[in-house]
């Protein structure tokens, strides 16, 4: 493949005076499937300084963990391994046999028998050993049976939660397995235990409900301190065609429409990035329209918790989050908080109502029909 040394960092693909991706340059360099995707990340106006980020992990710092299968692998990806392993879609030393390789069948962790999914699943020692501890044991009347309907049969017996410590727990044996083959990695009951305790807690944390202080509203729309001005959000967003409609509303303390706008985003990739775009909306709007004290109520809980995070973003929204920060000092008081669907109606009429707009549209002490209809319906008692 040729490159070209012309432009060697992303900022020579950026037209400086619009903060835009210059597309004519763009087109001449690539493919216009990749260019498509180029033009749908987003660029921060703000200018903020470049970090280095790791896509891979949530903390956005690159951890020997996240390349090779740490406690942060999604629960779905832990999932799809059972289900190979209950189908005997994994390469142990017994199927490598089939295929013709020349290994020594024989389990690597008790050394008792040969490896082969039934033996890891049901009749090898140190699985068993692991099991006991937890208490996930197969019953010894399942012991007999063929591995896939002594799990059938023990997952009708237990619990959802118990359903996930069992595959959490085969997992991370599976994992524990492979360090010890393909890296060397002693085998430790103690340390494999610990590994497997860890996901516990983590799937208990998943359960609890959330103890930080991000304020939630799950009811109605409410109206806002008398001096403060409440500005709901809402994005359509169709990803057929890459684009995003936000729809803003601003209300008083009387719940009186101070002002609304429908405003279209092109080259959108996802609809987090359409809802970060809606939220960035609503305080430009704001700042245009010259209030001081305002409170933002949208539906996007990914959006509000990284703009009342203390740690710096570092997801594919951290450009428009970084935008959002930046305007925060234009304003005596700016909140953003959460609402569910029922209190954020408004906006999300809006937002559906305006999807066919093509350019922004404006309006200032009153909204489509439809979108008044949902207002009068917030006031009524």
């Amino acid at each position: 493949m040729e490159v070209d040394i012309r432009f060697p960092k992303v900022a020579d693909l950026i037209l400086a005076d619009s903060n835009s991706w210059n597309t004519n340059l763009l087109q001449s360099l690539f493919e216009p499937a990749l260019v498509k995707k180029i033009c749908c990340i987003p660029l921060a106006k703000s200018k903020p300084p470049d970090m280095v980020i790791w896509r891979h992990d949530n903390t956005g710092v690159y951890s020997p963990k996240s390349v090779c299968g740490g406690i942060n692998v999604p629960a779905k990806c832990k999932k799809k391994n059972f289900w190979r392993l209950l189908n005997n879609f994994i390469p142990n030393f017994a199927n490598l046999m089939q295929r013709r390789l020349q290994v020594r069948n024989c389990c690597p962790m008790c050394e008792e028998g040969v490896d082969s999914t039934e033996h890891f699943i049901i009749s090898c020692s140190w699985t068993r050993q692991v099991l006991d501890e937890l208490r996930l044991s197969f019953p010894l009347t399942l012991q007999s049976l063929d591995y896939k309907q002594a799990v059938t049969q023990h997952f009708m017996q237990i619990d959802e939660q118990g359903k996930m410590k069992l595959v959490l727990t085969y997992w991370s044996l599976w994992y524990a397995r492979n360090q010890f083959i393909i890296e060397g990695v002693p085998l430790s009951k103690h340390k494999s235990l610990a590994f497997i305790r860890s996901h516990y807690a983590e799937l208990e944390a998943l359960n609890k409900p959330p103890s930080n202080h991000l304020v939630v509203n799950h009811g109605v729309w409410s109206t806002p301190a008398a001096n403060s001005i409440k500005i709901n959000f809402d994005t359509h967003f169709m990803s057929s065609i890459n684009k995003s409609v936000s729809g803003v509303i601003a209300r008083n303390f009387l719940g009186q429409i101070l002002g609304a706008c429908a405003y279209p985003h092109l080259s959108v990739a996802d609809p987090f990035v359409a809802e970060a775009k809606a939220c960035e909306m609503v305080v430009s709007f704001a700042i245009e329209l010259g209030f001081r004290q305002i409170q933002v109520e949208g539906d996007s809980l990914s959006i509000i918790k990284k703009l009342n995070s203390t740690i710096a973003d570092k997801s594919v929204l951290s450009p428009i989050v970084n935008d959002i920060i930046s305007m925060r000092d234009s304003f005596e008081i700016i909140t953003f908080t959460h609402v569910g669907r029922l209190g954020n109606e408004a906006a999300h009429e809006l937002a559906r109502s305006a999807a066919q707009f093509v350019p922004p549209h404006y309006w200032f002490g009153t909204v489509p029909e439809v979108v008044e209809r949902v207002v009068q319906r917030d006031l009524a008692p």
